[in-house]
């Protein structure tokens, strides 16, 4: 039978250890991607698979079993833990049959699994065993031999089998501690040899230690010296980052950069770091001590004291509150490949970091400010990020001709083109609701813009209107702006003055001293107003502006008899 071995194992756990049958036992099966690889040829999930089915077969029917499964759901999460059979009598079958529904696929949260199969055999009030079938360690950077020591130092009766598919000796030792330190055993199940000499040794009944019954203190420094004192932890440091609160740990990154500064007994840290990380994971030996941990991304720095002792595992979290922008410089929209040398800022309230071409950057949760240059052209773009999330931004910095023009009215160019000036207004606004605004000058002559959409506005006199364009790279385009405007023109012997104003006569466009007066006019109604006698008598009027049409009024003066 394939890996018989293994079995025999199974069995002994099962079936014959005394431990496993006067307790609940829950089987955590390893359901990550990892164990499509194979083992003599055969995938590990359907080794373990046949195992199962094997095994529960002989179970008899009053144990109480259980099954959780973890990376069988979903790729990159660190969450996909279920308890796919409860611990109960009976559940032999139920188990079989979860088990091959399993599609392995995600990662190995292997330490969390381990805490939910305790929580779920309440390990508070009962004795319990899990038994762990994994093939390969922590990947979601948590500390297994850390919630191992959480779990004995309760006083609980927890027993934790480990069993490891194919890992190497180092891998194999970063999850043993799972059941050395609560009275289990840990078995490889890399090929049958080294199995056959594994389960030797755990089948074998282990003799509990005796005590003399006179057995007393130590009564001497060679005897003290001599009583067992607590092992240290070979890696006492472990460090995982975070973009999010509830984020899942950043994978190994370089970006984030850790100091660890000694803290004197002021409390103020020390100016030269006692180590240095260059990764968003860690998992190292720091000496015991006090220390100020500092986490760096980017501009972001997170720090936090923390105490590293010989004996236990320090586990530190940086959580940066942050997102990933990606800026792109690019010709036109649909360029694969960016514009090397434009050069691109990205703003926040961090700070500036610049680059040339494409340029990443974390910052913090907020708005943040894309602007890419060249020679001929500036983009800016306001963009919102929140705490975990990315988010891509291509700037089109290519650039195209516009050649304006405006008309009175559909047909009626305006003739004199020195007297329209023209400007761009921002297609989209920016976080704040306004729109950038970049001044064109006057006249028809060619003028280059950045690639993008745009509204094009053009102002004749107090008349004003807009449309809106696209600017593609390379590109002339040459829009007419309809002002639906006409020319007011009044005539008012003996005036001092002449003013313009809204229908309302609540808003002034402007005045003029003497009998004449003209001025260009979006098309609707408008009041003027005459002032004789250097302001001693005023006349109104009411007149009405046409769409390319000109509108002439002569306003007489009137004396008013005494």
């Amino acid at each position: 039978m394939r890996l018989s071995y293994f079995l025999a194992f199974m069995f002994a756990l099962f079936g014959a250890a005394p431990a496993l049958a006067q307790s609940k036992t829950m089987l955590v099966l390893d359901g990550s991607g990892s164990m499509w690889g194979q083992i003599g040829g055969v995938p590990k999930i359907e080794i373990a698979r046949d195992v199962l089915r094997d095994v529960l077969s002989a179970i008899p029917g009053d144990r109480e079993l259980g099954l959780i499964v973890y990376g069988h759901r979903r790729e990159k999460t660190c969450t996909d833990i279920e308890v796919a059979v409860p611990a109960g009598v009976g559940t032999a079958e139920r188990i079989v049959q979860f088990a091959e529904s399993v599609n392995p696929k995600g990662m190995t949260p292997l330490t969390d699994a381990v805490r939910v199969a305790a929580e779920e055999l309440k390990y508070e009030a009962d004795p319990t065993n899990i038994i762990l079938v994994t093939d390969g360690i922590e990947t979601c950077h948590a500390d297994p031999c850390a919630v191992a020591e959480q779990l004995e130092e309760r006083g609980i009766d927890l027993t934790v089998h480990v069993v490891g598919f194919g890992i190497s000796d180092e891998e194999g030792k970063q999850v043993a501690c799972l059941a050395e330190r609560t009275g289990g055993r840990y078995l490889s199940a890399a090929n049958a040899s080294e199995l056959s000499e594994a389960l030797a040794i755990a089948v074998a009944p282990e003799e509990p230690e005796t005590v003399p019954e006179d057995a007393g203190e130590p009564s001497n420094e060679e005897e003290r010296a001599a009583v067992p004192q607590p092992a240290k932890v070979e890696r006492n440091l472990v460090c995982v980052a975070r973009l999010a609160e509830d984020g899942t740990p950043m994978a190994s990154n370089q970006a984030v950069k850790w100091e660890f500064l000694p803290l004197g007994e002021d409390g103020d840290p020390a100016e030269e770091a006692e180590a240095r990380i260059n990764d968003s994971i860690c998992n190292t030996h720091l000496a015991p001590g006090r220390y100020l941990a500092k986490a760096r991304l980017g501009n972001i720095v997170v720090e936090q004291p923390i105490l590293v002792t010989d004996d236990s595992v320090t586990q530190v979290e940086a959580i940066f509150n942050a997102g990933k922008v990606t800026v792109t410089a690019k010709n036109a929209a649909n360029d694969a490949l960016p514009m090397e040398d434009a050069r691109l800022t990205v703003a926040s309230r961090d700070g500036m970091i610049q680059g040339r071409g494409i340029l990443s950057a974390f910052v913090s949760a907020g708005p943040v400010t894309a602007i890419g240059r060249t020679e001929n052209a500036t983009v800016v773009e306001e963009r919102m990020i929140s705490a975990g999330e990315e988010i891509e931004i291509d700037l089109i910095l290519g650039s195209g001709t516009i050649l304006p023009s405006a008309a009175y009215a559909e047909g009626r160019p305006v003739e004199d083109s020195n007297s329209v000036t023209y400007e761009l207004i921002a297609a989209e606004p920016n976080a704040e609701g306004e729109r950038a605004v970049f001044y064109l000058g006057s006249g028809a002559e060619a003028k280059e813009v950045p690639a993008g959409r745009y509204l094009l506005r053009a102002r004749r006199g107090q008349a004003e209107a807009t449309t809106p364009i696209v600017v593609q790279p390379g590109q002339i385009i040459q829009p007419t702006v309809n002002l639906n405007a006409g020319t007011l023109y009044v005539n008012a012997p003996s005036a001092y003055r002449i003013e313009f104003l809204d229908a309302f006569g609540t808003k002034t466009y402007g005045s003029t001293l003497g009998e004449e007066a003209e001025e260009v006019f979006n098309a609707g109604a408008y009041k003027v107003r005459v002032t004789y006698d250097e302001g001693a008598y005023e006349r109104y009027f009411v007149a009405t502006v046409q769409a390319g049409e000109r509108t002439e009024v002569k306003i007489e003066y009137e004396v008013l008899s005494e």
